[in-house]
């Protein structure tokens, strides 16, 4: 782990990876994140983006699982460590996985990650 964190800037990603100027809005370098933790997982993220990077992280895992990329038992990447390498906050990749649970996509569960579960079709 330490090695790994050397490795970054100052915000948790790559060194010469895009940085935003909060007080200017300002993008600097190119405005996509990236993460590929593993094949199952490329989630992108645009900086420019009028939506919000927790939606775009919930919609692409939600992608995922409609296309069965992620089958049930399968864990996601702790919020910290996906965070961490997507270069947000961790709140806003809890976010994204609660709102994949209030979907009934994922089973989390404090201290043990997110796990995908099988979803059961929504009562008529």
């Amino acid at each position: 782990m330490v090695a790994q964190a050397s490795a970054r800037g100052l915000c948790g990603l790559p060194e010469g990876s895009p940085r935003l100027d909060r007080r200017s809005g300002t993008v600097y370098g190119v405005p996509v994140h990236y993460t590929l933790m593993n094949r199952l997982l490329a989630i992108r993220i645009d900086v420019r983006s009028s939506v919000p990077a927790y939606r775009q992280i919930a919609d692409t895992l939600r992608a995922r699982l409609v296309e069965g990329g992620l089958p049930p038992g399968h864990g996601l990447p702790p919020v910290r460590r996906l965070a961490m390498e997507l270069g947000v906050h961790f709140n806003t990749v809890a976010q994204a996985y609660r709102e994949l649970a209030e979907e009934g996509w994922l089973d989390l569960k404090h201290g043990r990650g997110a796990t995908v579960i099988e979803r059961r079709a929504a009562p008529k």
